[in-house]
């Protein structure tokens, strides 16, 4: 079945209590489908604690006693958070995996992810089949019907094109996918996350095409409930506040903001007053770089700076010069990541306020 973009809208615009109703609904309905075979897909950030909250109390305070036997699994990557990675591991029925390559063996084989998982795709892709799609996107050639400017026109970043260095998305896969996917055919167990459709274009591209349940039996075969796509990052704030869920403390305190950015740790307004986190908005990968250039005020990479500053050396130092097919480029090597030549290369295009990670 296909959705429309309304279909989300009106979703994601219903109250929180029904959300969780539909939510679980998604759940059960995976489960039964599956025949159980399911498991709990967990980084350890607030979003896949709420879903794991959601399966293992919320669903059994209701009555439910089905899913009470789904494992989470944790992609140790090594690139998480410290304080991520122990939170994640003192869960209770939590299981781990490993990639099979480390982080600066991804960026020095596939290259560096910069800006979007979707404009790092497309420079792959158009560096690889000239007159292709992605080709096509990077060069303003992606219109829509009515001739107006496509959501895909990637002209602006058509410069990334021609830097010293290797671009690409394959990180998570390489990272996160490739261990999720060995665990799943070692095991027939199928994926819940706890992704959300407003995440990205491509989440809410996603969820238009299939909706929150995709099953084993489908076309494709490749089965996934993703339960959580009309929840908003104030659905999960509030949730996580009003069960008072422990989320890990790199996230710092929950608090309540008025107009003029004051914080309150009780709500003097009304029962919907946002909330925000003081410390990380989200977690992920630390040295992640995708939608960083669109951050207001510190940047991650200013608070990793501050917080983690041994890792914010390993990402910013190190790198050298290689040759590789002929084409001298920047690379990582044993003594960092070398970001800030990258950043450095990038912001001598798009301006110094760019990346802002010093």
């Amino acid at each position: 079945m296909r959705y429309t973009r309304e279909d989300l809208k009106a979703l994601q615009a219903a109250t929180l209590d029904e959300k969780i109703d539909h939510s679980l609904s998604m759940i059960e309905i995976f489960y039964l489908r599956e025949h159980g075979n399911c498991y709990i897909s967990f980084s350890g950030g607030k979003d896949s604690t709420v879903l794991k909250y959601l399966i293992e109390h919320e669903y059994p305070a209701r009555g439910g006693r089905l899913l009470q036997d789904i494992p989470s699994v944790f992609s140790d990557t090594g690139l998480e958070y410290p304080e991520i990675r122990k939170f994640a591991m003192r869960q209770k029925n939590v299981i781990s995996v490993r990639p099979k390559m480390n982080f600066l063996e991804v960026l020095r084989h596939y290259g560096y992810p910069l800006i979007s998982k979707a404009v790092s795709d497309a420079i792959v892709e158009a560096k690889r089949t000239p007159g292709g799609s992605r080709w096509k996107r990077m060069h303003g050639e992606c219109r829509r019907n009515d001739g107006g400017r496509s959501q895909f026109d990637y002209s602006k970043w058509l410069p990334l094109m021609d830097l010293p260095i290797k671009i690409s998305d394959e990180c998570c896969g390489a990272m996160k996918k490739r261990p999720m996917q060995t665990y799943q055919r070692a095991t027939g167990r199928y994926p819940i996350t706890g992704t959300t459709a407003a995440e990205s274009v491509l989440r809410t591209t996603w969820w238009i095409g299939k909706g929150c349940n995709t099953f084993s039996d489908s076309p494709r075969g490749k089965a996934k409930s993703n339960p959580l796509s009309a929840w908003l990052e104030q659905d999960i704030l509030h949730y996580i506040k009003r069960e008072n869920i422990e989320i890990c403390s790199v996230y710092g305190d929950l608090v309540y903001t008025d107009a003029d950015g004051n914080e309150y740790e009780e709500n003097p307004f009304s029962p919907d007053a946002p909330l925000h986190c003081t410390g990380c908005e989200r977690t992920g990968c630390m040295f992640c770089p995708f939608g960083a250039h669109l951050e207001k005020g510190e940047t991650r990479f200013q608070r990793l700076r501050r917080t983690h500053p041994r890792q914010y050396e390993f990402m910013m130092g190190g790198g050298e010069w290689a040759q590789e097919d002929g084409k001298r480029l920047w690379m990582p090597n044993k003594c960092g990541l070398g970001y800030a030549k990258v950043f450095e290369m990038v912001n001598g295009i798009y301006g110094n306020g760019f990346y802002r990670y010093e």
